[in-house]
């Protein structure tokens, strides 16, 4: 009688488990997350605001430093309907030292954000950003001693912040303007063959990618898709890493990192 009893609570306890199981994934399917939206969230006082937040917490990592590392560590994260920042994960840590950890805890440490809205709802939106790690030539040990680190801690390769909130900031350009970028994003869907399937479809992909200080193109990733060819796919971020140098945007008239998104259309 005691086997029996113990089968059926044995039984129960696995149903009961399947079903907290099917219930928590059956929440999560509706859990929409946009990597774009039609109002994209926003750090709450714009890029400024943003490059003096990190600027101002960012600590350098000491085993980079000690090792003179630098570079890039880029972070994707979603913002919430109400502004938090969920789930931030490294892309890339082009730095190493223990910068990809200190890139993590600056992300969780933001305020919230102004979260991103479609057709005039709120909804959860992926946001990614490169975190540039610079030593300053003329470090000393009692800068060190302020930051918690030695070396000047920098984002979008920004070394000297602003004292107030009016900050001039150029936004990266191509020579030519759009009309270049028309010509250069044809030139790449010009050598795409569609398969049979979607031979009739129109494609749309949409391309993020990093434009570096010195205006070269990395880091190019799919943002938004609706083929999963993955020639296509490859021929796209292929075409966008090689794309020819840009100028470069700037912040008090120096070059810093920025982002852009391409659509590509055919």
């Amino acid at each position: 009688m005691k086997k029996i009893v113990f089968s059926i609570a044995f039984i129960f306890t696995i149903l009961f488990s399947f079903s907290k199981n099917e219930l928590r994934l059956d929440t999560l399917k509706y859990v929409e997350i946009f990597d774009m939206a039609e109002v994209n969230p926003t750090f709450p006082e714009g890029m400024s605001g943003m490059l003096k937040f990190i600027n101002r917490s960012l600590i350098y990592p000491r085993t980079a430093q000690e090792n003179k590392l630098e570079g890039k560590v880029i972070v994707k994260f979603y913002v919430d309907i109400d502004g938090t920042i969920k789930n931030p994960v490294v892309l890339k840590d082009g730095v190493g030292g223990g910068a990809a950890d200190e890139a993590i805890r600056i992300v969780k440490s933001m305020p919230k954000w102004i979260p991103g809205s479609q057709k005039g709802k709120l909804v959860r939106v992926y946001r990614t950003i490169p975190i540039t790690f610079k030593l300053n030539d003329d470090s000393t040990d009692q800068q060190s001693s302020k930051l918690g680190s030695t070396g000047q801690p920098s984002t979008f390769s920004t070394n000297d912040m602003p004292k107030s909130s009016i900050v001039r900031i150029v936004d990266a350009e191509v020579t030519g303007g759009e009309e270049t970028i028309k010509k250069y994003q044809q030139s790449i869907t010009s050598k795409i063959k569609k398969t049979k399937e979607e031979k009739d479809k129109k494609i749309t992909v949409k391309v993020s990618f990093i434009i570096n200080e010195n205006g070269s193109v990395s880091d190019a990733t799919i943002v938004e898709k609706n083929t999963e060819d993955k020639s296509i796919l490859q021929k796209i971020l292929d075409g966008v890493n090689k794309m020819p140098k840009w100028k470069p945007a700037t912040f008090k008239d120096k070059p810093i990192s920025s982002s852009k998104i391409l659509t590509f259309e055919f």
